[in-house]
């Protein structure tokens, strides 16, 4: 089994591509869905916002 994970000595190598592209995947897939769920989150804040009092001054 350790033959297997060494891979002829090229398993630093190997291994660390692997994990290079789990970190790479795992961010491409998990950025989009943090920045969809802040811009949700903002968008609620702002249509749920009551609206402000009219600034300009009626005679």
């Amino acid at each position: 089994m350790a033959e297997f994970f060494a891979m002829g000595g090229h398993g630093v190598y190997v291994w660390g591509a692997y994990g290079v592209s789990i970190v790479a995947l795992v961010l491409i897939g998990g950025l989009p869905l943090l920045a969809l769920r802040r811009t949700t989150r903002q968008l609620k804040e702002e249509w749920l916002e009551p609206p402000a009092a009219d600034p300009v001054e009626r005679p």
